[in-house]
């Protein structure tokens, strides 16, 4: 355990464990599935054993005035073209099985307003398997948010147009934050 008991400053070096590489199933519940696996990953993002907080930062995932008509591949696709390494579900998870290492700004910043996510589109995740509702070749990526004053993880829908995971709502690129490192 790398924290016990009190939250970190924003400079503190979180090492990532690569030796197990991140599986979608690890988090099978009511928001990833066991058929669902990684179709996509930033090779930046993977070759980083260890990251320093205050080199995060949370950008926007659409260009300026941009409409939500190109959907949240045409967003993953505006980070790729910036360069920036995208921080991957592995990353998620080291954050996620010890949230106290989960940066306070961003806990000041998603408190502030409930609608905020923040992505770690370094990974794709996609449905594998045959069910009812034919999601069969859906992409996601996964998403940290603040709901009762306690961190949630979703997935979103990369499809045509962003859409709140649990509302099936279209909702709107500004309050979408994608985790970099420039």
């Amino acid at each position: 355990m790398l924290a016990q008991g009190r939250e970190f400053r924003e400079t503190m070096t979180i090492p990532i464990d690569r030796s197990k590489p991140f599986r979608p199933e690890t988090f099978r519940d009511h928001v990833i599935y066991s058929d669902w696996a990684v179709a996509e990953e930033d090779d930046s993002a993977l070759a980083l054993s260890e990251v320093t907080l205050e080199n995060v930062q949370l950008m926007n995932v659409s260009e300026k005035d941009e409409s939500s008509m190109g959907g949240g591949e045409k967003c993953l696709e505006n980070m790729k073209k910036a360069g920036h390494t995208r921080l991957d579900a592995k990353f998620f998870q080291t954050l996620w099985e010890n949230q106290l290492l989960i940066p306070y700004s961003w806990k000041k910043i998603c408190d502030g307003d409930k609608e905020i996510r923040i992505y770690f589109d370094g990974t794709v995740i996609v449905d594998i398997g045959e069910d009812a509702n034919n999601h069969k070749g859906t992409r996601y990526v996964i998403c940290l948010y603040r709901e009762d004053n306690k961190w949630c993880y979703g997935v979103e829908w990369l499809g045509n147009g962003r859409f709140d995971w649990r509302t099936q709502r279209p909702t709107e690129y500004t309050n979408k934050l994608s985790a970099v490192i420039p």
